[in-house]
């Protein structure tokens, strides 16, 4: 896939703190609290959204015209969409890059001309084979050539809790900074963490142990966090049924992390140590689903995060996509 022509202003000081997003509003849903802490204290935060891109000319899967009708922008979603996080980006004090990659929904097979991904479960399920290569190769080169030029304090990856075949394909890529010695920590995917069976097969696709840090939020944290939030306009209705409930949701799960006190957080986690690319794991797959199936099934302590505190969505044709990626974990 050639580079594409990308959104984005322009950067002037180095270092940064890096945030990786799939899509324009991941950063902010799983990470919004931390960004204003941040931008507040005087650093430079950039959120890196990677499939920003418009789709392709052409006819779309009846899938993607689906949700851009449900985004409220079916000529052109994806312009609607990059100045909602321009402006929530914005509010945070965080500057923004927009990598010109379609969303999964618009992307096709280049051989056969095929939708990758044409149903809801797909966009769940695994990687289309025409991406699991070429795609995140580019990904890697791209974002190890950009962590050069901006020289960032840290890197914000994500776990891909949910599943979804763009948050996968970013996780990919960004795991080869690790090898090239830039310090990542990886974000929980909001709102698929709220169910805890996500996190947890997140976790354990990812193989190794896991350190997780609680990252405390100010009342101010958390209030510009959900301001930021409500940016997202054509993103409240299919993800949570309107602003009062994303607002409503969106601060329960963070107070959920911080039990038995009033106060707020997100969470990140650490690899405690360096993990093989996806394709040294690749090579020896096989002989790793053999010893694991040797193994007594493990389940990773997940602190801090009640099993009650599960939060349930009302009900849209989005929502039942989200309730499906929950499912999956299962």
């Amino acid at each position: 896939m050639p580079a594409p022509s990308d959104f984005a202003q322009p950067l002037e000081d180095f270092p940064v703190l890096l945030y990786l997003a799939p899509h324009l509003d991941d950063a902010v849903l799983s990470c919004g609290g931390l960004i204003h802490r941040q931008a507040q204290a005087g650093h430079d935060v950039l959120v890196l959204t990677v499939f920003a891109g418009d789709p392709p000319p052409g006819p779309r899967s009846g899938f993607a015209a689906l949700l851009a009708q449900l985004w409220e922008a079916p000529e052109e979603p994806m312009a609607v969409r990059r100045v909602e996080d321009q402006a929530a980006l914005a509010s945070l004090g965080a500057r923004w890059q927009h990598w010109a990659y379609p969303d999964c929904i618009f992307r096709s097979d280049p051989e056969s001309g095929e939708f990758c991904y044409p149903i809801r479960d797909a966009i769940f399920g695994q990687v289309h084979p025409a991406e699991r290569a070429a795609l995140v190769d580019e990904l890697a080169a791209r974002l190890a050539e950009s962590c050069r030029e901006w020289q960032p304090e840290a890197v914000y990856s994500l776990l891909t809790a949910g599943h979804h075949v763009d948050h996968q394909l970013l996780q990919w890529a960004s795991r080869r900074l690790e090898g090239a010695g830039w310090d990542l920590r990886y974000y929980e995917d909001y709102p698929y963490v709220e169910d805890p069976a996500c996190l947890e097969a997140a976790l354990r696709e990812a193989g190794g142990e896991w350190r997780p840090e609680l990252e405390a939020l100010s009342e101010a944290d958390l209030a510009a966090k959900l301001d930021a939030v409500a940016c997202y306009g054509s993103q409240l209705g299919v993800l949570f049924g309107g602003e009062a409930e994303m607002r409503a949701r969106v601060s329960a799960y963070a107070r959920s992390l911080v039990p038995g006190s009033s106060g707020a957080a997100e969470r990140y986690w650490r690899p405690l140590e360096h993990r093989p690319s996806t394709d040294d794991r690749e090579a020896v797959n096989g002989l790793e689903e053999r010893i694991e199936r040797m193994r007594p099934p493990r389940r990773q302590a997940i602190p801090s995060l009640r099993s009650g505190d599960r939060l349930t969505a009302p009900p849209s044709y989005y929502l039942t996509t989200v309730l499906s990626a929950s499912e999956a974990c299962r």
